[in-house]
């Protein structure tokens, strides 16, 4: 895939994290765009619409939480892909939406290789379970749906 020609918004209150996550996904040859708040990023979006590849969210952030800023976001461009992203224990943001089936879910931390093979993934084949996760890096796996998190609870993997 060529990835010089994808465009990701990353979103995170956390400006350590945010500053990673940009590393990582620039070191991969992504172009990548960072806000540290809902509000600005539903501005960049509607903006950049038409560059705009993948939006990859945290799930609570202060203020609008990543859920309903990419509710906001995906009005304007049904077509952008989604990821999200927690460090929160699943059973907090479940009842936000973030586990349902068919989203598209990376637990913190992660490493390189679990954000690059979800990122890849959803890039190139939206809309299909994503393959096997690779080893765990840091703590963080790769849920998909809701059978995943629970296989992943009872394994103790998250």
């Amino acid at each position: 895939m060529d990835c010089r020609k994808k465009t990701i918004l990353v979103v995170d209150d956390e400006h350590d994290i945010l500053a990673m996550v940009q590393r990582m996904l620039e070191r991969e040859g992504y172009t990548v765009w960072t806000s540290d708040n809902a509000e600005k990023a539903i501005l960049m979006a509607d903006v950049h619409k038409a560059h705009l590849n993948l939006l990859l969210t945290d799930v609570q952030m202060p203020g609008m939480n990543g859920i309903e800023m990419s509710a906001v976001i995906l009005s304007e461009n049904p077509a952008l892909l989604c990821i999200y992203m927690s460090g929160h224990i699943p059973e907090s943001i479940a009842p936000m939406g973030a586990l349902k089936e068919g989203v598209n879910f990376i637990r913190k931390p992660f490493g390189v290789g679990a954000l690059t093979e979800m990122v890849n993934h959803a890039l190139v084949t939206p809309g299909l379970p994503p393959p096997p996760p690779p080893p765990n890096e840091g703590g963080g796996t790769i849920i998909r749906h809701r059978k995943a998190l629970a296989q992943a609870l009872k394994a103790g993997v998250c």
